[in-house]
C-alpha cells in the first residue's frame, strides 16, 4: 500500500516524493496525533525521524 493512501485514511494530508525519501504530511492536531501518524507511518516499514 502507498503511504499516501494509509495516511489519507486516516485524514492526514500526505505528499511523498519516493525518491528523496520524504513525505510531507499535513493534519489537524485535534483530530490526529503525531504519534498515531508516525505509528502508521512505522507500521509501513518506514522510518519516522
Amino acid at each position: 500500500m502507498l503511504i499516501e493512501g494509509e495516511l489519507e485514511d486516516m485524514g492526514v494530508q500526505a505528499k511523498a516524493n519516493y525518491a528523496k525519501q520524504l513525505v510531507e504530511v499535513t493534519f489537524d492536531e485535534k483530530k490526529t496525533k503525531e504519534e498515531s501518524i508516525a505509528a502508521a507511518i512505522q507500521k509501513l516499514g518506514y522510518t519516522v525521524n
